[in-house]
């Protein structure tokens, strides 16, 4: 049991009452639960009398000194307890409401209610501070699960709450960079930094930031956000150790990411905590299939009503609801005021909000940017976890778990052989986005390919993609004009001639050649100035040739072919 003090008493207690009966009292009063009547505490006050008096420490030897509250006359005597059972309920109304609180709730609910919080200058750039965390949506989505039965596989439709993994920019309030998930863990931790970190597809947002606040939770330290080993720390450039698992915190402070944790079970020392709070206020809440923020406010009979919508299909897919978080939810929340208005309506109105009430887009325009510094692809590519090779580019891009993934810059590949690098979830999610390699050499980040309708299509759309094949051949026929001139250039007795246009006809050609006269290749070597200065540096990795046994062209004309297989080849 909990005794206080009887100084503290003094100024509350009773006259009809002893120190001890009142020590008693508090302490029955605190330790039992709230629905422990005070009558009770009376009664249990005169059951007691002789267990309670004998171990009373305030006989009159040992009694407070002219206190207006008389000890015992004798140590055989019993307590002294009010005859009215309202003098016990008038002490114990006396109780501050943090006692009962840390008593009866303990620590946690105690310090968030009456702990002192203090005041925190918010950072003043962009990505000098990022938060990140996990939030459990609290709505329900449709998810079709698979076993095996028998020698079948057996297809159920769930129902399941959404986990969103997100990094969010301090001083702005944007979400940078975010992942949906079933069961997150480290990985999606990586695939929403990976995210935030790059320029992503339809995104403004990138850059390192200067620092990260995260808690911490075992997906924070994990032994994938171990420190890098030394050997890697050594040499961070080694593109031998691009699959390796160091995507965290050691990576972090290789690309010199302070990493600062907050206090466990301290919601309140992350603002990201209130970003959650107003996507579940303004937008969740308003789906079908939200369930309230504990299952205390949820009303009777809701999961009866869940699996009504569950069998209707009434309840939105995961991949729905991603789709809709990415293009309503999210634009919204960036444009959003604390006034409770959209930047739209705010323009309409002519109203002109202060910083404080700026939505985070229009923060994150106002503010300066000294950390939009990107890293490159070797290290995006360090922070995907897995590694898939011999992925073909099709005419529709890369299919991968199912799912078609393209870029405008894989038209150049298309027929060619890829790696991949990417995060692994669990199914039957798959990847947010592939990073494509071809021959070693970084090609983009492939996202999701959006599909057209048959009839219906937005113009706008369809025209897009029509441009982009037109811009696909011209710049084909613009890189064979630039080979052709440059190999009229160095070998122009044969080129006048006979210059070929087809791209596997000018390998052969250009391969074929053989110069042997090295005063010959002196002499040309002010023709080729001229061209060589207009073609782009030549690719670190020298590709592979199919020429057998034709004999191989001088080094001016293997450096010049070397641009057929360069990163802005054909």
């Amino acid at each position: 049991m909990l005794y206080l003090e009887p100084v503290y008493l003094q100024h509350h207690l009773p006259k009809t009452m002893c120190l001890w009966s009142a020590d008693l009292a508090y302490a029955l009063y605190l330790d039992h639960h709230q629905h422990f009547s005070q009558n009770s505490i009376f009664r249990e006050l005169e059951a007691h009398k002789d267990v309670h008096c004998s171990a009373c420490p305030y006989h009159p030897e040992n009694a407070l000194a002219d206190t207006e509250i008389p000890a015992c006359k004798s140590p055989g005597g019993y307590m002294r307890i009010p005859n009215n059972r309202k003098t016990v309920n008038r002490l114990l109304a006396h109780i501050p409401p943090q006692m009962i609180c840390y008593c009866r709730e303990g620590v946690r609910k105690w310090s968030s209610l009456y702990g002192h919080f203090t005041l925190r200058e918010k950072p003043i750039l962009v990505n000098e501070l990022w938060q990140g965390d996990h939030h459990v949506f609290d709505l329900f989505v449709r998810v079709t699960v698979k076993r095996q039965s028998g020698g079948r596989i057996l297809e159920k439709e769930i129902a399941v709450r959404p986990t969103l993994t997100a990094w969010m920019d301090t001083a702005t309030g944007c979400i940078v960079g975010w992942v949906v998930s079933i069961l997150p863990n480290a990985d999606t931790i990586a695939e929403a930094f990976c995210r935030a970190v790059a320029l992503t597809q339809g995104e403004i947002f990138r850059g390192l930031p200067k620092a990260i606040l995260v808690d911490c939770g075992k997906d924070y330290r994990s032994a994938l956000l171990e420190d890098l080993p030394d050997e890697i720390s050594a040499d961070s450039d080694d593109t031998m150790y691009l699959n390796k698992r160091f995507a965290g915190l050691g990576l972090l402070r290789a690309l010199s990411v302070e990493v600062h944790h907050a206090l466990p079970y301290h919601p309140q020392s992350k603002s990201i905590e209130r970003m959650f709070g107003t996507l579940e206020r303004e937008w969740i809440c308003k789906l079908k299939g939200w369930c309230h923020n504990s299952v205390k406010e949820r009303p009777d009979g809701f999961s009866k009503y869940l699996q009504q919508l569950l069998e209707k299909k009434e309840l939105l897919t995961l991949d729905d609801f991603v789709q809709k978080f990415q293009s309503e939810i999210l634009p919204a929340y960036h444009q959003f005021h604390k006034d409770g208005i959209t930047s739209d309506q705010a323009d309409a109105d002519g109203w002109l909000p202060s910083f404080d009430t700026m939505s985070p887009l229009e923060k994150y325009h106002a503010l300066e940017k000294p950390y939009l510094v990107t890293p490159d692809w070797k290290t995006l590519c360090a922070l995907k976890l897995h590694h898939a090779a011999g992925c073909h580019i099709g005419r529709h891009g890369i299919r991968f778990s199912n799912v078609w993934y393209w870029d405008d810059a894989l038209r150049i590949h298309i027929g060619a052989n890829a790696d991949v690098f990417y995060h692994a979830v669990e199914k039957p999610l798959a990847p947010s986005s592939l990073t494509v390699t071809v021959n070693g050499r970084f090609v983009c980040e492939a996202f999701p390919a959006q599909k057209l309708p048959f009839t219906g299509a937005d113009p706008a759309e369809l025209q897009a993609h029509l441009d982009g094949n037109h811009q696909h051949e011209k710049s084909l026929k613009g890189t064979i004009t630039r080979i052709s001139r440059s190999a009229a250039a160095i070998l122009p007795s044969e080129a006048s001639t006979s210059v070929p246009t087809e791209k596997s006809q000018l390998r052969d050609y250009c391969y074929a050649a053989s110069v042997t006269d090295e005063t010959n290749v002196t002499e040309q070597a002010s023709e080729l100035s001229d061209c060589v200065a207009a073609l782009p540096d030549s690719p670190e990795i020298l590709p592979e040739t199919d020429a057998g046994s034709k004999p191989t062209s001088p080094s001016n004309v293997q450096e010049l072919l070397n641009f057929l297989f360069g990163e802005e080849s054909i």
